[in-house]
């Protein structure tokens, strides 16, 4: 996703340009399914595994979708305690994954079917459904790595603490091939250590807080590499 793209490869492709003035990275940023080996790329950093079997997917990290809302929204929906509970209420939707239906699990081993009444709005992008979610537009499902700075800042906050739709998989994605380059193999570091950073600091963003507790309180990025 878009999102992906500025929040790990950004950084590492303005640090190799930093590092070298000759060389030229183009990146490619986009929510929709990409032919890699198509469109000439290198390495990809996506959410969810590939179904294209020429391509060799690695995982680096795990994240759950939860849902999310403004504190002011959350905190007029504070009475909600089951994802069914919020069939009501105004819902964010991506254009690519349309679906009024969910299941959500919770404690214990708990499920339960969400079937949203009204899409309030869709946007075609992942920062497009984050800033309408922090307008507070509407309620929406999203992994917690792509709004971590959201929850600190408290700009968004989860509902229903403790449910979570699915857990994902974050994947880097090359060509099936037997030997790699070497700057895919410096890209996959750089990410991958980038990764853990952030996974690092997901353990200080605060997963307890439910819509009451906001009340009292304020699917790829994608890396064309030089040749």
């Amino acid at each position: 996703t878009t999102v992906l793209g500025v929040r790990f490869v950004g950084p590492w492709v303005a640090r190799v340009c930093h590092l070298d003035a000759g060389l030229v990275c183009v990146r490619l940023f986009d929510d929709r399914e990409i032919d890699m080996i198509e469109a000439g790329l290198d390495v990809t950093l996506r959410l969810g595994v590939p179904k294209d079997s020429r391509l060799v997917a690695r995982k680096l990290a795990e994240d759950e979708e939860v849902i999310l809302a403004s504190p002011a929204l959350a905190e007029n929906w504070r009475r909600a305690v089951r994802p069914r509970d919020l069939a009501a209420a105004p819902w964010l939707a991506h254009s690519a994954l349309p679906s009024a239906r969910h299941t959500f699990h919770g404690p214990r081993d708990a499920t339960d079917e969400l079937v949203v009444r009204r899409h309030r709005a869709r946007a075609s992008t992942t920062a497009a459904l984050r800033a309408l979610a922090k307008d507070g537009v509407g309620f929406v499902v999203l992994p917690r790595l792509m709004v971590d700075e959201e929850l600190v800042d408290g700009s968004l906050v989860r509902a229903l603490d403790g449910w979570r739709r699915r857990v994902v998989g974050l994947y880097v994605v090359t060509p099936s091939r037997a030997h790699a380059p070497s700057r895919v193999s410096a890209f996959v570091e750089c990410v991958t250590a980038a990764i853990r950073s952030w996974q690092g600091r997901s353990g200080t963003i605060p997963r307890a807080k439910s819509a009451k507790a906001a009340g009292r309180s304020p699917r790829r990025g994608t890396a064309r590499l030089p040749r």
